[in-house]
């Protein structure tokens, strides 16, 4: 079950335009302030970084099971 319908399923920034604004741009014209989730690997430090800047945080859930490969794990952050 999901959290909320709103699922941010891809956000990505090619590196070099890290830093650029590009990133909160997408984030807001996808979500505003609306509830929303994204699921995040676990290392992505850069990534839960942002999501917490926008307001968002881990619930506890876990993923292991997308694409039939228990390697893929993810953590479910809700705003």
């Amino acid at each position: 079950m999901t959290p909320t319908p709103l699922e941010l399923e891809s956000l990505y920034v090619r590196s070099r335009l890290h830093g650029t604004g590009l990133g909160q741009a997408l984030m807001d014209t996808a979500s505003g302030d609306s509830p929303a989730y994204g699921m995040v690997y676990p290392d992505d430090v850069r990534t839960k970084a942002f999501y917490r800047r926008n307001g968002f945080a881990p619930d506890g859930c876990l993923d292991d099971h997308r694409d039939e490969d228990p390697a893929y794990l993810l953590e479910r952050w809700i705003r």
